[in-house]
């Protein structure tokens, strides 16, 4: 390929209200094929010889091989596999990726026999340009039918000037593959086989040539074209370039770009520009333009560093050309490191470009679009559909410029329902979203700022509602201690949509997930201790900003939890509503009324009628008894904070601990029919229904047994024991992770329950003194047959490993569970302890031994979900201590160097802060307990 200069250079200019005044006086680099590049040598396959054409047999040589492949498919179309689902098939009926395929270097051989493909590709193709033919026939149009009325007219207008250019038709190859009866497994394999043998520098070559060839040819009147396009409400004139035909738009995929090297790239960047140009930037005149630019601004920011383009070309294409919105909207994201995984994965493909000509634009044009929309009228401006796609303006400056924008006029609700009409309101509202504090600012900057201009706290603290990343300067500079706790509570319960990192800033407040807390969860404890922080006077005002934020409905409906909350109306009333409506509302509302703490029935109480609305919502369809069952798993989840005890399985277990004696004759043997029948628990816990004939365990429900009411009575009791089963193991896991304390009293009545016992007989509990042992009748018992007394009112913890190193009595506890063979419900005894290194203990905030080190990306979703971590953003996951005040941050930083690495990130760093003001914490300011569990769920990940 030849890349020279041209003297033509770019004519377009800013206008003059543009950003700033730039110079157009770069030339233009042209690429050219190459000199002995012939278009119809690269596709000897797909040409019909001339005597096929004298006979009438139109088919090209690439039929045979199609036709081959099909036949060695249906050869083997018996050949039986599982799929990645599980299910035994044919491979003539289904073509799947196989169970426990594993995605490496070659994905063929995550397909049933891959060897017999290659066996084809090695006989009957014999190397990649062939193999490119075929790949290129099979994502090709020519005419053979489409359902979409676009596609048939590019095929009408385009594919004339584009069969002169290629030399050949592939109309009549499209039709006989079409009647090929394994055709779609046959595309399949052609394309896994292309992955394995793709030639790089050969397919880019091959793309190079072709487009330098036939942009030549293009002008304004074989550029592009106007058709009307027909929606079911009216008609609209749109146009379509000749570079969208797949025939072109094929060699103009990412697939076929080199961007590894000065040059490589400007040949990649300037072939795409040509045809940008001649498609006139794809500026229409009504008709709107369908489909994006060749080109994304990325590409036009390194083109930029590389100086192919001049800075006001770049310009031009943030702000002028019509994708000058999705191009401002990316760049911006960038700037401000709002991109999604996906985008900043394809960055990679830029290198160690720095993009500082577009960052440097982006903040000029921020600053622009700035000082018109604060300025503006009620009519929008030439730059308000730009402002819209802002992701970021930073500044104590800025935020208090567009308060003295707004006035006195309340804030809007833009981020949630746009509506696209640019109002004065809706732009203001959209960048005070997107505001967020600068490096430098300090609070006593953002409160000289705000006196500066006359800006009240109050209005400050309803800014900072809106956009929570303003809370901690706000609290700061206004004195009101508790306000980025009570604004989060309300985000939580009122806000139906949120990033992830106002999700995460909810999180270190409650431990309630987001998700709940939006469908009708709600955290008592939460409220009661923002409301004794704030004060009653506060709080309302803070309630009062938060009014706007969130829908009427939301609004009203929060307005009733907090009237619950404090006890209005009593439960009876609320009860008796829910009686008579069956509204899931206030079924959750139930569990968050005051209990009454001189009466344990309260709870008992509250917790039976839950039971025994799930079990009346049989009678209805599924789809309202799946409605019904959530609500009330909410209104449990209520419940259980409203009592103090956090977790449901908890709160399981203590109610079926005091129902048990009305249960306890269902585990006594009742005879019906000869056959003998009972309840039982298994060693694990487990609850199941049993029958027994003859001294013998039935296997299976004897058919005349099924409906009747004991044994019917019997398995509703299973199911509503099966939830004791369910949720207890990460309930523990919890209460070790945590340090949740049990009560000793607790444990003595879960002694006499034995669905609970099994998981509490063999686990070792600790005193606050630091004394061990198992739980029995009247205290702890230790490794060599001590009974260490206990008061009935004092509390234990789950033992951990760091609690066994420094009382030094590992060895024996394993060695009693061992030598008694005892079982424990979850690793507590044989846990593995994650020690501080002598490097980790004077570092300040982070786990220094860790970074470097490579993650399974494919695999943090779940594993991190399952313990209770959640993202803040794409690279960053957080869990949250509250009883030790300490967040953590896991930060990841994605890395793709080659087929082999796919789906594998860095650990850049793990990081301690305090909960609520962020500060890092040294290594050594980290409980042991919490280094080992972060470390042990890293683990997992390696």
């Amino acid at each position: 390929m030849q890349l020279f200069v041209n003297t033509t250079t770019q004519h377009e200019m800013f206008d003059e209200a543009d950003v700033h005044e730039m110079k157009d006086d770069l030339p233009l680099a042209v690429v050219e094929a190459d000199a002995d590049f012939n278009v119809k040598k690269i596709f000897p396959l797909l040409q019909t010889p001339l005597l096929n054409k004298w006979i009438g047999n139109a088919l090209p040589a690439a039929f045979s091989l199609f036709e081959k492949l099909n036949a060695l498919i249906e050869s083997h179309a018996h050949h039986v596999y599982v799929t990645a689902g599980g299910v035994s098939c044919r491979l003539g009926d289904v073509w799947e990726e196989m169970k426990d395929a594993k995605y490496n270097r070659h994905r063929l051989d995550c397909y049933p026999l891959p060897e017999v493909w290659r066996g084809f590709y090695r006989t009957e193709i014999g190397d990649y340009p062939a193999l490119l033919q075929l790949l290129f026939a099979l994502a090709t149009n020519w005419g053979e039918g489409t359902s979409y009325k676009v596609y048939e007219f590019m095929n009408k207008e385009f594919l004339p000037e584009i069969r002169r250019f290629y030399g050949f038709d592939l109309h009549g190859l499209k039709k006989a593959l079409a009647k090929l009866p394994y055709m779609h497994t046959v595309q399949d394999i052609l394309h896994l086989l292309g992955e394995e043998n793709r030639d790089e520098a050969y397919a880019c070559s091959v793309a190079e040539n072709i487009l330098a060839s036939f942009v030549p040819l293009l002008d304004k009147a074989n550029a592009r074209k106007e058709f009307v396009h027909e929606t079911y409400r009216k008609k609209e004139l749109r146009t379509v370039f000749v570079h969208q035909h797949s025939c072109i738009a094929y060699w103009m995929s990412g697939a076929f770009g080199r961007k590894d090297s000065a040059k490589a790239f400007g040949a990649y960047f300037m072939l795409r520009y040509q045809f940008y140009r001649k498609s006139d930037y794809l500026t229409t005149h009504p008709p709107v333009a369908l489909g994006k630019a060749p080109l994304s601004i990325f590409d036009f920011a390194k083109a930029c560093s590389l100086g192919l383009v001049s800075e006001a070309e770049l310009g031009r294409e943030l702000q002028n050309r019509v994708n000058a919105e999705e191009s401002l909207h990316l760049a911006s994201a960038f700037l401000f490191h709002r991109l999604k995984p996906w985008q900043r994965n394809r960055l990679k493909a830029y290198g160690e470009t720095d993009f500082a000509p577009l960052k440097k634009l982006v903040r000029q044009l921020s600053e622009h679009i700035l000082s018109r929309e604060l300025s503006r009228g009620e009519e929008p401006t030439e730059v308000s559909h730009l402002a819209m796609k802002l992701e970021g303006v930073e500044g104590a400056r800025v935020l208090t410029d567009i308060l003295k924008a707004f006035g006195q006029e309340p804030f809007g609700r833009t981020d949630f329902y746009y509506t696209a009409t640019y109002t004065r309101k809706e732009v203001l509202t959209r960048l005070l979203r997107i505001c967020y504090p600068a490096q430098t600012d300090t609070a006593q900057g953002l409160s000289d700022l705000a006196q500066g201009a006359n800006i009240s706290h109050e209005r400050l603290i309803e800014a900072a509602v809106y956009a929570p990343q303003w809370l901690p300067l706000v609290e700061e500079c206004s004195g009101w201690k508790g306000l980025q706790s009570a604004a989060c509570f309300f985000h939580a319960h009122m806000n139906e949509r949120c990033d992830t990192e106002t999700a995460a800033l909810i999180a270190r407040f409650s431990p309630m997930r987001r998700e709940d807390l939006c469908l009708g969860a709600f955290d008592v404890h939460w409220y009661r201790q923002a409301h004794r922080e704030m004060g009653a006077k506060r709080f309302a005002l803070v309630l009062d900003a938060a009014a706007g934020m969130a829908s009427g409905s939301d609004y009203g409906r929060l307005l009733r939890f907090l009237d619950a909350a404090n006890g209005k109306p009593a439960a009876p009333e609320v009860r008796r509503q829910v009686e008579e409506n069956r509204n899931r509302d206030l079924l959750m509302r139930y569990g968050v009324i005051p209990l009454n703490r001189r009466s344990e029935g309260d709870l008992t109480e509250r917790y039976a009628y839950f039971l025994r609305y799930l079990g009346e919502s049989k009678r209805f369809g599924s789809q309202r008894q799946e409605n019904e069952k959530k609500a009330v798993e909410l209104g449990l989840l209520n419940l259980a904070c409203n009592a103090g005890l956090g977790d449901v399985s908890r709160l399981i277990w203590q109610m079926e601990t005091r129902s048990f004696k009305q249960i306890k004759p269902l585990f006594a043997f009742h005879s019906i029919h000869g056959v003998r029948v009972c309840l039982r628990v298994d060693a694990a816990g487990k609850p199941g229904v049993h029958f027994f004939k003859a001294g013998k365990e039935l296997i299976h429900i004897p058919n005349k047994l099924r409906k009747d009411p004991y044994v019917v009575q019997l398995r509703e009791m299973r199911k509503r024991l099966g939830m004791l089963f369910s949720g207890s193991q990460n309930m523990l896991e919890r209460m070790l992770d945590e340090r949740t304390p049990f009560g000793i009293s607790e444990l003595q009545a879960f002694r006499k329950n034995p669905l609970v016992w099994p998981w509490l007989k063999t686990l070792v509990f600790i005193t606050p003194q630091g004394n061990q042992g198992l739980y029995t009748e009247g205290g702890l018992q230790t490794p060599d047959g001590k009974l260490l007394a206990q008061d009935p009112s004092g509390e234990v913890y789950l033992a951990h490993p760091v609690d066994f190193h420094e009382a030094q009595t590992l060895d024996l506890w394993q060695e009693f569970l061992r030598s008694r063979g005892m079982e424990q419900p979850l690793e507590q005894v044989f846990r593995k302890r994650y020690a501080v290194g002598e490097g980790e203990v004077s570092a300040a905030g982070s786990c220094p031994g860790y970074t470097g080190r490579r993650i399974l990306t494919e695999r943090m979703a779940g594993v991190l979900t399952g313990r209770r971590w959640m993202p803040v953003d794409p690279e960053r996951w957080q869990k949250v201590y509250f009883r030790e005040d300490v967040a953590v941050h896991i930060e990841t930083q994605s890395e793709a160097l080659s087929l082999t690495d796919l789906g594998a990130s860095i650990l850049r760093r793990i990081v301690f802060f305090e909960r609520r003001g962020m500060r890092p914490l040294a290594i050594s300011e980290v409980p042991g307990r919490i280094f080992s569990e972060v470390l042990r769920d890293v683990e997992a990940l390696m």
